[in-house]
């Protein structure tokens, strides 16, 4: 860039020169004209210099340091969850990771602990036997905790609490930075829902601006009342036992149920339904199927006290019942108390129980009863 500059440009004694060699030629008229022979040979221009190298590139100043940007980040990101009952190891306990089980209870989880205290740490209402506020309070109540919030600034101490709820049969929720309900439970830091507070609201129906809310509360517990025994009966239809999807769907409206009905009064009727089956074999396994289905896949629908009110008011009376029957058709219970026991889905003291009060051993193929169901 440089020479093609200094080639495009006239040096100043050149413009001088012409100057005064065009004043003589007015004065003097036309030179002479010189033979072609006597002009000497045009100089010619010197060869381009050679490109200068490329500057060396001048290396940008370092960007600071920023923080990690996690741009619509999945709901369980920055979430670990502890669950009591493990899989065939000695922990005691699990870490969940299924998304769509996490969001479930810890959103239900986390609305409950709200309705039980407000959303002010100050506020005393639902204290007492409901909830534990503060490491220390937690760790006093730990063996009662039902659901334990926590978040990483209690450091280490809120990992042991978390196995310690979960070892307990509850289950604990480490909440990072990056997760969307973070900034509401930080304002906590330690917190749990106990064993002996009352479940969630039995009603999500908002109630409109001119209906008693105990009104709509009470017409909907009524309309829930009424479609529980038609569940029932489509689950031992014909078509509901050629339905691959019956158990699973007849699951997920039993969790519905035990919001809107309470466990005792579902479990009651799943019980006097079964007692009213004899003889309707496929039909009888349906409904104790769908407990092991609660139990193993559809965690997030029962609650610790459920799942306790399933086995007092369900598994336990159907006893007399499941004894009654003939070892063939016993067969089926027997794999399923064996799968109970092997992967630890019900605590060892309750599995005791069921097997005296049905008369079942756990001997059996338990890979044939999970491919069975």
């Amino acid at each position: 860039m440089a020479m093609a500059g200094m080639q495009a440009s006239v040096p100043l004694t050149s413009l001088a020169t012409s100057s005064e060699e065009g004043a003589r030629s007015k004065a003097s008229g036309a030179p002479p004209a010189i033979p072609p022979a006597a002009l000497p040979d045009a100089p010619t221009a010197p060869p381009p210099a050679p490109p200068a190298p490329p500057a060396p590139p001048v290396p940008a100043p370092p960007v600071p340091a920023q923080p990690t940007q996690v741009k619509n980040p999945p709901r369980t990101a920055g979430v670990t969850v502890i669950m009591t009952m493990t899989a065939e190891n000695d922990q005691g306990y699990i870490v969940e990771k299924d998304e769509e089980i996490i969001n479930e209870m810890l959103d239900t989880d986390w609305s409950h602990f709200l309705r039980l205290v407000g959303p002010d740490p100050e506020a005393s209402m639902g204290r007492g036997s409901a909830v534990a506020i503060g490491v220390q309070e937690v760790a006093e109540k730990i063996s009662e905790a039902q659901a334990l919030f926590v978040v990483p600034q209690v450091g280490k101490t809120g990992e042991e609490l978390a196995v310690s709820a979960a070892m307990g049969g509850g289950r604990s929720y480490i909440l990072s930075t990056i997760h969307e309900l973070y900034q509401e439970v930080s304002k906590w830091r330690c917190a749990a829902i106990l064993k002996g507070a009352a479940p969630l609201s039995s009603s999500r129906k908002r109630a409109r601006k001119d209906e008693p809310k105990e009104a709509t509360e009470k017409d909907h517990q009524v309309k829930e009342m009424q479609l529980l025994p038609k569940a029932i009966i489509y689950l031992g239809s014909e078509e509901g036992l050629k339905d691959e999807n019956a158990i699973p769907q007849f699951t997920k409206q039993v969790g519905r149920f035990l919001l809107t009905l309470g466990a005792e009064v579902v479990f009651k009727t799943l019980t006097d339904a079964f007692s009213k089956l004899e003889g309707r074999v496929a039909y009888r396994k349906s409904l104790v199927y769908m407990a092991h289905e609660l139990f193993t896949k559809r965690k997030r629908h029962i609650t610790f006290e459920d799942k306790k009110q399933c086995v007092e008011k369900f598994l336990l009376p159907i006893g007399p019942d499941i004894r009654a029957m003939r070892a063939k058709e016993r067969e089926a219970y027997c794999l399923l108390v064996g799968f109970w026991g092997k992967h630890q889905v019900v605590s060892p003291t309750d599995l005791k129980r069921i097997k005296d009060a049905w008369d079942v051993d756990e001997e059996g193929d338990f890979d044939e009863f999970e491919e069975d169901l």
